[in-house]
């Protein structure tokens, strides 16, 4: 039986700087959910970087009738996401992580919202690694490096730590994560990282500049068979 969710991330409700180009971010927001409506999704997962912290009940409202999982970004936090989440919270380290299962696939989320992943997390996930069943990881930042200006001035601070640890897995993982705003796919030893553009505005993968795309948004639909991970990149127009 096939398995499909829809990946979204980084909307950036309610910030000042989308507002600064033009941006509408809950206008793109409300397009993205009525497109998954059209297409009879029922899962969502939500790669990070809700937006403003006033903003934070009005996303959770708007994913009431979706199966929610979540990845904190740079742009959450543990009090603002503990009203509204309590699944995976830790209160001793203040952070999100947690696995689900299904018949052939086991699902780890990670929280990067501090700009690091701790070691706590990464001892965890080296455990929750030891499965006989398929590995996917969601993860707010990329673990694996990309040729980019994004990824020069933002980068997951201890990335290579975690790197380590999914490279001495025996298993091939497959990582969706989001944070740099581009479509980007790439493999590096057993670890098949995708990155998926925002659903506020995409960045131009160059090295140089941050260059904001105004006139386009969007997410990713994942698709689960017994066999294989297939994915197809849905790209709006404003």
């Amino acid at each position: 039986m096939t398995k499909k969710i829809a990946y979204l991330t980084d909307s950036h409700l309610d910030e000042q700087f989308p507002k600064d180009h033009g941006i509408d971010a809950r206008e793109n927001w409300n397009r993205v959910l009525q497109d998954l409506k059209e297409r009879n999704m029922e899962e969502v997962v939500f790669g990070g970087d809700i937006g403003s912290p006033e903003s934070n009940e009005w996303f959770f409202s708007t994913l009431k009738d979706f199966q929610l999982s979540l990845t904190p970004g740079n742009h959450d936090t543990f009090d603002e996401l503990s009203k509204h989440l309590s699944t995976g919270a830790n209160q001793h380290t203040r952070e999100f992580y947690y696995s689900k299962e299904d018949a052939n696939y086991k699902y780890l989320y990670l929280d990067t919202s501090s700009g690091r992943i701790s070691q706590n997390q990464i001892e965890w996930t080296e455990r929750e690694l030891v499965s006989d069943k398929k590995i996917v990881l969601f993860i707010h930042h990329p673990v694996i490096p990309v040729p980019s200006e994004m990824d020069l001035q933002y980068p997951l601070g201890n990335r290579e730590n975690l790197s380590e640890a999914l490279k001495n897995s025996d298993k091939a993982l497959t990582l969706f994560c989001g944070h740099y705003h581009f479509d980007d796919t790439r493999i590096e030893e057993n670890i098949t990282q995708i990155i998926t553009p925002s659903t506020c505005f995409p960045v131009e993968k160059i090295i140089g500049e941050v260059k904001v795309i105004t006139d386009e948004f969007g997410y990713r639909i994942i698709e689960f068979d017994q066999e294989k991970i297939s994915s197809e990149l849905i790209m709006l127009k404003r």
